[in-house]
């Protein structure tokens, strides 16, 4: 058994790694409003927040070959990609932070830690910032439209 034999494979971008460690999670954007004096409070769901993964992974580096820690360093500072990892469908993800952890690094691989958010679903072709205004120009287009066939 050889030390890729015990690692998942993944990619971020079209660059090939592989995982040891995969750590997922979710959160929801909860507002506590207290009460001063009353004893009581308000709560307020404002939605899910990005879901993130931060994952310690290698990358396997040949002999006379340019290393593959070069690209995936790249892919990360290009920004958003397409991240494929073994336990999830792959998904649109923003890389956050990214290290080189060189007191991991294992025979034949290259150690690095990375966090990623997932990029926001995209509603009906309409960016998430914008799509409130969306939804509202579109509720009053139909309560005009159901006006007038209504008169």
């Amino acid at each position: 058994m050889t030390a890729l034999d015990e690692l998942s494979p993944a990619s971020f971008a079209g660059v090939p790694f592989h995982i040891e460690r995969e750590v997922t999670s979710g959160s929801r954007a909860v507002a506590i409003h207290e009460l001063a004096g009353a004893n009581d409070w308000v709560t307020q769901d404002r939605g899910l927040k990005a879901s993130r993964a931060r994952l310690l992974c290698y990358v396997a580096e040949m002999a006379g070959v340019k290393p593959n820690s070069y690209a995936l360093w790249g892919a990360c500072e290009s920004g958003v990609g397409l991240l494929s990892l073994p336990h999830a469908p792959p998904r649109m993800a923003w890389p956050l932070e990214w290290e080189r952890a060189q007191e991991r690094d294992k025979i034949g691989f290259v150690a690095f830690e990375i966090s990623f958010a997932d990029e926001p679903p995209a509603m009906l072709g309409v960016s998430p910032l914008l799509a409130p205004a969306a939804v509202a120009s579109g509720f009053a287009a139909l309560t005009s439209a159901l006006g007038s066939a209504l008169s």
